[in-house]
């Protein structure tokens, strides 16, 4: 069974990983729950998501500089 977020129809939504579209329009979602977007393609989403998730250090870089200040 597929889930259906809050506000959407079956038929309005498309979501791969975190790129999804909604009425032609492509989102991003991050992993604290935040879509953004409009953006008026795909490839401009994804681009977007790229530079978002350069912005932060992933989990295990973070885990690494903790361990270092120890």
């Amino acid at each position: 069974m597929k889930a259906i977020r809050h506000g959407e129809t079956d038929n309005l939504h498309f979501r791969s990983g975190r790129l999804f579209c909604v009425d032609n329009d492509w989102y991003y979602s991050t992993r604290e729950g935040i879509d953004v977007g409009p953006f008026p393609t795909k490839a401009e989403a994804e681009v977007a998501l790229d530079s978002f998730l350069k912005d932060f250090p992933s989990d295990r870089e973070q885990d690494a500089g903790a361990a270092e200040t120890d």
